[in-house]
């Protein structure tokens, strides 16, 4: 059952990276709106 633990928990990684590289994407021409974004990240994560 580990095994099946792993994958989705390395499924749940790739998925973020898809979507912070998603973000990052949108926000190519606004670099400033990405950091602000990847800060609220960070603050919601620490609550």
């Amino acid at each position: 059952m580990k095994d099946s633990s792993n994958t989705m928990d390395q499924i749940s990684i790739d998925a973020a990276k898809m979507y912070l590289t998603e973000i990052e994407d949108e926000f190519k021409d606004d670099t400033g709106k990405y950091y602000e974004f990847l800060r609220a990240m960070r603050d919601f994560r620490t609550r």
